[in-house]
């Protein structure tokens, strides 16, 4: 899934809360592709089209499917009938 950021330019880092190595603009699409906790903070690792990797902080990431996502469900499993 592709999340879109909701506001004005977000610092992308090397890790949570730490260096800053790029800023992506609001509407920029990124792959989420990890989360963690850090100081009580949800930190999201997410990857741009160009393969660069970065951590920003996951409140300000508002998570939709963009043109080209391949969304996946989980497979259906028949219930038991109970008879």
């Amino acid at each position: 899934m592709r999340v879109i950021f909701d506001a004005r330019r977000r610092n992308v880092r090397t890790e949570p809360n730490g260096r800053i190595v790029m800023t992506l603009a609001n509407g920029s699409k990124v792959h989420r592709v990890g989360e963690r906790r850090h100081g009580g903070k949800g930190w999201a690792l997410v990857s741009n089209d160009a393969g660069e990797l970065g951590w920003v902080f996951a409140a300000y990431l508002d998570c939709v499917p963009v043109v080209g996502d391949q969304l996946k469900s989980a497979p259906m499993h028949p219930r038991p009938s109970g008879n």
